[in-house]
């Protein structure tokens, strides 16, 4: 007995933890560069395991359940892990959970059946064994067991040896011992942000509890936040669902200004994208408006970020064996999928049966219903009902649509930005975006996006560069691809042709995000093909949608780093794509069953002899046909035909209150395509929800969300959570370019009396790159010899900088009029030299100033010379006239 994490006496102990059968597999080494498996000279070569163990060190006891995480330094090192040590393809691994209070009735808290996909045969890398037991509300016990059996079976289903066992001790637990429609348990109070530690309330009324709001303990919490924990049934529709464990989500909040109108729930999207960093974006992003009369609350979804338990196993790379593919460019899909099927499948299998307890329970509608009892939850914090009010991007605009599906009687006003197509197949969701730029049938293929918005709307050499990179790192199979040693983030990286598209195609999915996609351009290209020694500058983090795989710089996938506040494993091991994969597989009906099928589909949409252009960014995404292999996502003991528990189509009605939504699609969308956003307003219209669709014509995903600037999108999102109010059918917003505006030329300036007159040519509009509207100008004046240049700040208004003895504009609306060509600034020391630069507006980042004008020196005018007093006119003399 040992002192666990949570500062209880743990026992842990294991029965049987090996057996051995014959397999006539020969086993070979995993073939998943980004993971590796630790040798162990107890498991048997041509024999089949399981190798389950789990140390009391990573286990914590909680007042009404246990919580385990897996620790390590290194992969394969994991002090709490399972491996599958060569299972034979068709065989499956039993798990069984049961909780023993002393002299008490067995709690069984469930099973599951999980099959093996390994055709090869195959031996895993350790999975981190991780998970979180929370009990319903009942009696308290002195001490109780919490075991984990596994048992291994062939292919007939036939058990095979003794099972492995691991049992946890842990004392002074309430638990249930009978199935009952209990209730669910009452968190107590968390100042930590995460994880709480949730007590049995056996007194709770049925459903959920209030939320226990407390300060947020988070470095990165805004002042108002307040941070809680809700406990959610593992499974919703379960027959009896208050007799289920529980799940704990991590939520933040942003309390109302005034009165509140109830909760107004976020999500970004991903599926895997926590989601409490995009309620602080919403709540920055609106504040002042009627956004703020709700209470605005963040979920992390069950399965990830701080919400536990969070799927942890072993990161998959889904390019690892991207080699096999060839050159991207021609690609051959049956050798790709050939190669990757085994790996997956013996990788995934173990990762099932790491997770069997949790993992079939990840899906949206899950998810959904999460919703609904954080909106009960809240109810029972202020006492009185109120509908939720919601605002999800890219797939959560999936939760948001199945939440009405489930609860659009309890719904109010809803915004989904970047929709997906409520109908997608698997195999749809990812080869609608993978067409070549002249596919006609396909709006929004990456390729299209590409060449119509950012080589459009980027400096006219970046489209010459992008190829030129292309050509310089092209190769023929079977030649090794072309590798050139770059610096990425300080970081040394052998760039190759599948790296730079991959890195290219992460980045497309949003107007801001074209500036930093060109300017990596350039960078690749002056290395590349020029040869030029930098360092490139590391693509950042998109706002909302899927980050990139890997960031150079950050440990390799794989690596695990330190180990987050709570225990878990980080980022690395709660793998983004990971997350992704298993509720696009749990949700979408129409996911492929074999290499033939796979190779199939990705022949049709990326064909491997493309005639005319190639596809130079769309293969990137059919390369995920093959990532549902050795997934199980059936829910274990749930029932696998009851539409609530699994794929999200055919859709269930919506009730008769449903609510209608505000739709927001881009044109140019490359994560969602603005198809999809159509055919969800048709989905709801089609069903008599009248939803509205509003167009942005530029290639932001999730607009609304940070762009476009102004308020051609804002507000109208502001009107639906103010009124319920929907725009005009056929509203649409132009595209607005994040690249700079080509400053005007010519600038001149002219000395004044404590003034300066500066002109300036204006450029016009149509030299402007695409999407590039002109407002007006700023102008910026520095001091000689070495002023840093100073904006005027808003010409035509009073500058700040004339609140003491520096300069300010006297020219009228030049901010807002394109064609202006004068100005007349004022407030400048006489004596004191000047020089002045114009840009274009609207800027965006550090801005694209014109040359600097001439220098000036203000001073008083000389006073004029007075002219000269003339000379008197002489009187001319009299003649004398004599008479006489």
């Amino acid at each position: 007995m040992v002192e666990g994490a949570g500062g209880r006496q743990v026992r842990v102990t294991a029965r049987k933890t090996l057996w051995v059968v014959a397999v006539t597999a020969l086993l070979g080494s995993v073939l998943v560069p980004a993971i590796s498996a630790t040798e162990d000279a107890a498991l048997a070569v041509n024999g089949a395991s399981i190798d389950f163990s789990i140390d009391a060190g990573d286990v914590t006891c909680r007042d009404n359940g246990v919580k385990i995480a897996a620790q390590g330094a290194d992969p394969g090192e994991f002090t709490s892990y399972l491996k599958l040590n060569g299972v034979p393809d068709g065989w499956s691994v039993e798990s069984s959970w049961v909780v023993t209070p002393p002299g008490g009735t067995v709690m069984p808290l469930g099973s599951a059946v999980t099959p093996v996909v390994n055709p090869d045969g195959l031996e895993t890398p350790a999975n981190p064994y991780s998970d979180a037991v929370y009990f319903p509300a009942g009696t308290a016990g002195e001490d109780f067991l919490y075991s984990v059996a596994l048992q291994l079976k062939d292919g007939d289903g036939v058990d095979d040896g003794d099972p492995v066992v691991q049992e946890i001790s842990c004392p002074s637990v309430a638990v249930t011992t009978t199935a009952g429609a209990g209730a669910a348990a009452a968190p107590a109070a968390t100042s930590s942000g995460g994880a709480a530690h949730e007590a049995v309330d056996a007194a709770a009324p049925p459903g959920p509890p209030p939320i226990d709001w407390q300060p947020c303990d988070d470095p990165e919490a805004f002042p108002e936040e307040l941070c809680g924990t809700l406990l959610v049934p593992r499974d919703h529709f379960a027959d009896t669902p208050a007799a289920e464990t529980f799940f704990a989500v991590a939520l933040n909040r942003f309390p109302a200004v005034g009165t509140s109108r109830g909760a107004l729930l976020t999500n970004p999207g991903g599926p895997g994208s926590p989601g409490r960093d995009f309620a602080r974006g919403i709540a920055a992003l609106y504040d002042g408006t009627a956004l703020r009369e709700y209470d605005i609350i963040g979920m992390d979804p069950r399965g990830v970020g701080a919400s536990r338990p969070a799927l942890a196993c072993m990161a998959i790379n889904p390019t690892a064996n991207l080699s096999a593919l060839g050159n991207p460019l021609t690609p051959d899909w049956e050798a790709l999928f050939t190669a990757d099927v085994p790996i997956l499948g013996a990788l995934n299998s173990s990762c099932s049966v790491a997770t069997a307890r949790y993992l079939g329970f990840l899906g949206t509608r899950q998810v959904a219903a999460d919703m609904d009892w954080v909106r009960r939850a809240e109810d029972a914090r202020r006492g009185d009902e109120r509908p939720l009010a919601f605002f999800g991007g890219s797939y959560g605009t999936r939760i948001g649509e199945v939440y009405l599906q489930q609860f659009g009687d309890s719904a109010g006003p809803f915004v989904l930005s970047g929709a997906v197509d409520p109908a997608s197949t698997y195999e749809q969701f990812l080869i609608q975006r993978s067409g070549p730029a002249n596919e006609p049938d396909i709006e929004t293929a990456l390729d299209r996006v590409l060449e119509d918005w950012f080589f459009q709307a980027a400096p006219p050499e970046t489209g010459d560069q992008f190829f030129a990179v292309v050509d310089a790192l092209n190769y023929t199979p079977p030649e090794p691809p072309v590798q050139v040693p770059v610096v990425i983030g300080g970081q040394p990286l052998p760039m190759t042709l599948p790296l730079f598209l991959v890195l290219v195609q992460n980045r497309m999915g949003g107007d801001p995000g074209m500036v930093d996609l060109a300017e990596f351009i350039e960078e690749v290209f002056a290395a590349v093909v020029q040869g030029a020694d930098l360092n490139i500058a590391p693509l950042s983090e998109p706002e909302v949608g899927p980050p990139l795989p890997w960031t150079p710089g950050d440990p390799a996938p794989g690596e695990i780093g330190t180990l987050d506040a709570d225990g878990l494993p980080p980022v690395q091991l709660t793998d983004f794509q990971l997350i992704l994969n298993v509720v696009n597989c749990t949700d979408l009906p129409g996911v492929p069953d074999d290499v033939d099928e796979m190779t199939d589909v990705a022949d049709a949409a990326v064909p491997p002899n493309p005639a005319g252009e190639p596809n130079y960014l769309g293969w990137v995404l059919p390369i995920l046909l093959s990532a549902c292999t050795g997934l199980d996502v059936d829910g274990g003991d749930a029932t696998p035909d009851n539409p609530n528990n699994n794929k999200v189509w055919p859709a269930l009605p919506f009730p008769a209150d449903t609510p209608a939504p505000l739709v927001v699609g881009s044109v140019g969308d490359t994560p969602t395509p603005y198809t999809w956003s159509k055919e969800m307003t048709s989905f709801f219209t089609g069903q008599g929800v009248e939803a509205a669709l509003l167009t942005y014509e530029g290639s932001q995903h999730v607009a609304g969300f940070g762009w476009p600037p102004g308020g051609c999108v804002k507000d109208p999102i502001v009107a639906v959570f103010a009124s319920g109010a929907l725009p005009v059918a056929g509203a649409t917003c132009a595209f607005i370019s994040a690249f700079d505006r080509l400053p005007p030329t010519g600038v001149q300036a002219a000395a004044g009396d404590g003034e300066a007159t500066v002109t300036w040519v204006p450029t016009p509009e149509s030299a402007q790159r695409f999407g590039g509207t002109v407002d007006g100008v700023e102008i910026q004046v520095r001091t000689l010899p070495d002023g840093e240049w100073t904006p005027l700040d808003d010409p035509g208004e009073v500058s700040l900088l004339s609140e003491g003895a520096g300069p300010s504009a006297a020219c009228g609306g030049v901010a807002t009029d394109p064609s202006a060509t004068t100005c007349l600034v004022t407030g400048l020391a006489n004596g004191t030299g000047y020089e002045f630069r114009v840009l274009t507006l609207p800027v965006f980042g550090e801005g694209r100033p014109s040359v600097a004008s001439n220098v000036v020196t203000p001073g008083p005018s000389p006073a004029p010379t007075p002219a000269p007093t003339p000379a008197p006119t002489p009187t001319p003399a009299v003649v004398p006239r004599f008479t006489g």
